[in-house]
């Protein structure tokens, strides 16, 4: 979600993110907890809004100043209820090669107008036990070692962090609904 986003210049530059192949929304329920409308960060005053639609069984993350509305896909998913969701980027889900997608793990606030997404740092990586540490591979982002585990590791990061979320997070709030 974060480059999803970072593609519409308004975040961060990507690294909290972990990369893998595997496509999970495809065998997870998508969730729905983000009301549609404008969203601007509340960690970078500057940036300009953007705005979330639901499309289909995905978000749209979309760049108001562009005029195609175009945007970027992104699904949510809470496989087991733990409150925290993984988001999964599809960005890069096109390409006929080696399609990639990259995830991250947000919380909704109860009435659905504040997103927090958590990056996934190098400090959490070294807080892991050691036989989720070397299924993980630092980098730019994180990296899956083996594609096939996709599931289970993220299943695992995702309880974790809902347990103790990370430290370093992006937060944005809704600032204008979509008018019906």
């Amino acid at each position: 979600m974060r480059r999803l986003l970072a593609s519409l210049p308004l975040i961060l530059g990507l690294g909290g993110c972990i990369e893998s192949s595997v496509d999970l929304s495809a065998s997870v329920t998508p969730a729905f907890p983000i009301a549609e409308g404008f969203y601007k960060s509340t960690n970078d005053p500057k940036s300009p809004a953007f705005k979330i639609v639901r499309s289909g069984s995905d978000y749209r993350a979309i760049d108001p100043t562009e005029a195609n509305d175009k945007g970027s896909a992104f699904s949510l998913m809470d496989p087991d209820d733990t409150g925290l969701f993984i988001a999964e980027d599809k960005s890069g889900a096109s390409d006929p090669k080696s399609p990639s997608y990259s995830y991250y793990f947000v919380r909704v606030s109860a009435t659905s107008d504040r997103v927090d997404l958590y990056d996934f740092v190098e400090a959490d990586w070294r807080r892991l036990p050691a036989d989720l540490k070397k299924r993980i591979a630092p980098g730019v982002g994180f990296r899956l070692v083996d594609d096939a585990e996709a599931p289970a590791i993220l299943r695992a990061l995702d309880q974790r962090l809902a347990k103790r979320p990370t430290l370093r997070k992006t937060t944005f709030r809704l600032v204008r609904k979509i008018d019906s």
